[in-house]
């Protein structure tokens, strides 16, 4: 680059004959160091002029040798919401009061986040996130042992926290076990069993439901219905089916018999013969 220098020193003096070639070597010189492709480059370097570090009207910018400052702190914008830079290249720390990002952004690294994140996060920016990686606060995540510590056991109730199983703590006929089959509930079908140790177990299992009394689904408390004269006992056995007409009042349909049921009949001989009954009612459900 082309910088100024003296051509003519020695010759443009005070009392010396000053010839034209003198005064063209310095202005075409001087025309050099002012061209606007090869001029001076205020570099600092001999005949290129000093560094120029303060830029703008009022020299509100200020460039050295490691920094690009305004000379006043908060008073100067980088670019405009109209004319915006193209692309920023960074190779440490960016330290702004405030970041609006319009569009996407990509981190490779770690992100560190003192404040609160507010807002709403998509699903699929956190696949890779569980409860492994976020500390729990107030609301504690579910964990079997602390499901199982939560409850406990009340009068005649059995209750192991290590493995979450609950009986009862009678024995025979108080000490029931219920077992509900997996996938399926009580309306609408499903099965629910009781059991209970030495008698009989009562099962409802059906997939339609009842909509009205006696209807297929249906459940019916009744007693055997007596078929002929004298002294006999009828019964009915738990897990059986029989004829809606072999139940006392006629039923229609088929019915199974959830719990036993029995209906004892005694025929007394005098001159006012009569019959005298002894009724242990069941439970019935209508199926078909």
């Amino acid at each position: 680059m082309a910088g100024y220098t003296r051509q003519a020193a020695a010759n443009i003096t005070t009392g010396s004959v000053i010839d034209a070639d003198d005064f063209n070597d310095e202005y075409n010189q001087i025309q050099s160091a002012f061209n606007a492709g090869t001029g001076h480059t205020h570099d600092g370097t001999a005949g290129e002029g000093a560094p120029i570090e303060t830029i703008g009207p009022s020299q509100d910018l200020v460039v050295t040798a490691s920094q690009v400052r305004p000379k006043t702190t908060n008073a100067l914008d980088l670019g405009t919401s109209a004319l915006q830079f193209k692309d920023g290249h960074f190779d440490g720390t960016v330290r702004t009061d405030g970041l609006t990002v319009d569009e996407n952004a990509t981190i490779a690294g770690n992100l560190s986040v003192t404040g609160q994140i507010t807002g709403q996060i998509q699903s699929s920016a956190v696949s890779n996130i569980s409860t492994t990686n976020i500390t729990e606060g107030n609301n504690q995540y579910f964990t079997e042992a602390r499901a199982r510590g939560a409850l406990s056991a009340g009068s005649g109730i059995n209750y192991n926290s290590s493995t979450g199983q609950i009986s009862t703590s009678g024995s025979g006929a108080n000490n029931p076990t219920i077992n509900l089959v997996a996938g399926t509930s009580l309306t609408g079908g499903g099965s629910f069993s009781l059991n209970q140790s030495g008698a009989q177990t009562i099962t409802f299992n059906y997939s339609a439901a009842s909509t009205s009394a006696q209807a297929v689904g249906s459940l019916h408390v009744g007693v055997p219905a007596t078929t002929n004269a004298g002294t006999a006992t009828y019964s009915h056995s738990a897990g059986s089916n029989y004829s809606g007409s072999s139940i006392y009042g006629n039923l229609p349909g088929t019915w199974r018999c959830i719990s036993p049921s029995t209906t004892s009949q005694v025929y007394h001989y005098n001159d006012n013969a009569y019959y005298s009954y002894t009724f242990f009612s069941g439970l019935y459900e209508r199926i078909s």
